[in-house]
């Protein structure tokens, strides 16, 4: 009984594991994943493993942070037209690289000298930025389109905007990481009536 159990156990992994990494139906795992995107970050950190710089198997130096967090977390105050923003967990885990300070080698408790730069360096004043750390509003402008049928509560964490409501880290569509195409402004109507 107990090895139908382990082998029940060993099967299910392999399933889950399949599903993670298989990355679309047709096996490329190219599509829709990390591999070959800009959070591939093996061959500028020099390591073979693409999971490492945010998550370990094993003791993540941040495990209150979420599953097996494995990167320093940002220590940034951030600001929106000079009032203090607070960010909500999936959007202070993106800023743990993208606010420009928080080194990109800072991982499994080593302290690195590689901010990231250029566009991808969000900074800490986010006045030009999509709000985000901010309660969904639900009148005015920003009613959800009900026509569309979609669920803007989904998009939410804690009924806020944050960077995962456009966002999914693991990969999306066309390698900006987007949940929603932006053809036609699909991503945009998912909260937004025009």
């Amino acid at each position: 009984m107990r090895f139908l159990k382990a082998a029940l156990g060993v099967l299910m992994l392999m399933a889950m594991a399949g599903f993670v990494f298989a990355g679309s139906a047709d096996g490329d795992r190219t599509k829709g994943g990390l591999d070959g995107t800009d959070h591939d970050l093996r061959t500028r950190l020099g390591i073979n493993q693409i999971c490492l710089p945010c998550h370990a198997p094993h003791h993540g130096v941040e495990a209150d942070e979420g599953p097996l967090w494995n990167h320093a977390v940002t220590s940034q105050t951030f600001t929106r037209h000079g009032e203090n923003v607070t960010l909500g967990h999936s959007s202070k885990l993106c800023m743990s690289c993208h606010d420009g300070v928080t080194a990109v080698s800072s991982y499994g408790g080593s302290i690195g000298s590689d901010p990231i730069t250029g566009g991808a360096n969000l900074g800490n004043d986010l006045t030009d930025d999509h709000p985000v750390g901010v309660e969904y509003p639900t009148s005015g402008p920003y009613e959800p389109n009900s026509s569309a049928g979609t669920n803007v509560a989904s998009y939410l964490e804690d009924g806020k905007v944050e960077c995962a409501s456009c966002h999914r880290a693991h990969g999306g569509l066309d390698g900006k990481f987007l949940r929603v195409t932006i053809v036609n402004s699909e991503l945009c109507r998912v909260c937004h009536t025009f």
